[in-house]
């Protein structure tokens, strides 16, 4: 399980990973594609103030989480 509260593109492996909600996703490495449950890594190793982020091609919602109920509000 990788931890660490920055995770740069070089250090990015394949396997399982603790989500802020405390849910676990898989990361798969093939080739030059990254996915994370099934959402595309886009852009790798964007800095952002609070150390760096990778651009998915999706959004991620907790489990438990009604989007249903979110986009109705």
């Amino acid at each position: 399980m990788i931890s660490g509260s920055e995770v740069p593109s070089s250090k990015v492996a394949a396997g399982d990973v603790k989500m802020a909600s405390g849910d676990t996703a898989k990361i798969v490495v093939s080739g030059t594609t990254i996915t994370i449950a099934d959402a595309k890594i886009s852009a790798v190793d964007v800095d952002a103030s609070n150390g760096v982020i990778h651009v998915l091609d999706a959004v991620m919602v907790p489990a438990g989480v009604d989007v249903a109920a979110l986009l109705a509000s």
